[in-house]
């Protein structure tokens, strides 16, 4: 009986491990639950460096003919 004492864990050793996992449990859940501060903000910095390339711009062409289709079912 000496020896399975030995391989018992103590209170103390329980509270620690119990501790520990409540922690990385709340941690995984502010991962999976918590709010996203993932969003894109289209602003332009004076300091990023054009690349160079000039911008297309629609060609303006004349006015766009009209097809009527029609069908029966």
């Amino acid at each position: 009986m000496i020896a399975e004492a030995k391989n018992k864990p103590t209170y103390e050793d329980l509270f620690i491990q119990n501790v520990q996992l409540r922690d990385e449990l709340a941690q995984l859940k502010r991962l999976i639950f918590g709010s996203k501060h993932e969003r894109f903000i289209p602003t332009v910095s004076p300091d990023q460096l054009a690349l160079g390339i000039p911008l297309q711009q629609k060609e303006q062409s004349g006015p766009v003919l009209l097809q009527n289709i029609q069908y029966q079912r």
